[in-house]
């Protein structure tokens, strides 16, 4: 007989093996006990496995119809069996896992609730990650969406809040409560020229009720603009409590104008551009308004004289026209009148003699002057 172990040849009787020390096994000729070779290499599994019956001292001639080969044969079959049924059953559980997680992942309900219920328990990194996979799978809910904008401002990350209330006020234009999230970040960062770019935008007048506080009504001007013939006073007005800026040199008045207080004399020949701005107590702005004016006053039209001149041989008065506002000067030796000469008030008479009348009306306010009536007048008595 042989060790199985080793192959060292064991005495007759032996109970251990004399080379490597382990417990004697027999080998029946060349052939090893199937059995107890199985039980070395994968273990035992706590069954009895029983062993050909042989005799201390005797060999165990082979089985001459093979039915301990068999038996053998089938038991190494029933353990691959076995692990091939545990191998098929850890797949089968991986899959079901596989299934349920993908489920999950694609379920906003699932994603909804966990988000909830991580922000009850305060781990709002966890709550925001669930609420953008819920977000993701359903393009048009108002309410995560809301949910996930004030998760957003709790963390401090006021852009993903915003971007949140602006898909929102896109899903329901008259959702007020976004808008009021838009106008509370905006206000927080000063950004006055986003709310009132927002406000542009809104169509429904209930949703700009929200605006009210933020809303500023233009300047109006007293004179609307055009061309006038004469100077002018534009006052500015705007609702109690905001305050008017504006500048005549065509810069903007939010950045360059000064406030305004008394009315804006428009006192020279020449054009003029007001812009002006109201701002409330907020620091919101109003939009701009600007106005043209251009002051073209004319000059005095030629005097008007009666009588025309001529010759007279009685006394004779002239009468000059003077336009209201007005006045006139005049001359009798033929010199161009100025407002040195002579005024005219009343009608005077024509000297006697030969002479040459001069007529000049004077703008006082403009200084024009209008072209110079000339005209030959002789009376003799």
């Amino acid at each position: 007989m042989k060790c199985i172990y080793c192959g060292a040849e064991l005495a007759e009787n032996s109970i251990y093996c004399s080379q490597c020390g382990k417990e004697a096994q027999m080998v029946v000729g060349e052939t090893v006990l199937e059995d107890e070779y199985l039980n070395s290499l994968i273990g035992s599994d706590n069954r009895t496995i029983e062993l050909p019956n042989i005799s201390r001292g005797a060999v165990q001639k082979p089985d001459s119809t093979g039915e301990g080969k068999e038996k053998t044969t089938s038991q190494k079959n029933n353990r691959k069996t076995i692990i091939l049924c545990l191998i098929l059953l850890f797949f089968v559980v991986g899959l079901i896992l596989m299934i349920v997680c993908a489920s999950h992942a694609n379920s906003f309900d699932y994603q909804l609730k966990k988000a909830q219920a991580a922000a009850s328990e305060g781990d709002l990194d966890r709550a925001i990650e669930y609420y953008e996979n819920a977000i993701h799978l359903d393009q048009s809910d108002v309410d995560s969406r809301m949910e996930l904008a004030q998760l957003y401002k709790d963390n401090g990350q006021n852009d993903g809040a915003k971007v949140m209330y602006m898909e929102v006020v896109r899903i329901d234009t008259a959702n007020k409560d976004a808008y009021r999230g838009l106008l509370e970040l905006y206000e927080a960062e000063g950004d006055t020229d986003a709310i009132v770019l927002l406000s542009q935008t809104v169509k429904d007048d209930s949703v700009l009720e929200v605006f009210a506080d933020y809303m500023v009504t233009e300047p109006v001007f007293s004179v609307e603009g055009g061309t006038y013939d004469h100077y002018l006073h534009v006052e500015l007005s705007a609702p109690e409590g905001s305050t008017i800026y504006y500048t005549t040199d065509r810069t903007d008045p939010i950045v360059y104008g000064k406030e305004y207080a008394l009315p804006i004399d428009l006192s020279q020949m020449k054009s003029y551009t007001i812009s002006a701005v109201a701002v409330n107590e907020k620091g919101v702005y109003s939009s701009v308004v600007t106005k043209e004016y251009e002051i073209a006053i004319p000059a005095p039209e030629l005097p008007v004289v009666f009588p025309d001149g001529g010759e007279f041989s009685q006394e004779t008065f002239v009468l000059i026209e003077v336009p209201e506002g007005y006045h006139a000067y005049y001359t009798w030796d033929g010199s161009d009148p100025n407002i040195l000469s002579t005024q005219y008030t009343e009608p005077f008479a024509v000297p006697k003699g030969n002479h040459v009348l001069s007529v000049i009306i004077i703008d006082p306010v403009t200084e024009q002057y209008s072209e110079i009536y000339r005209q030959y007048f002789t009376y003799y008595p």
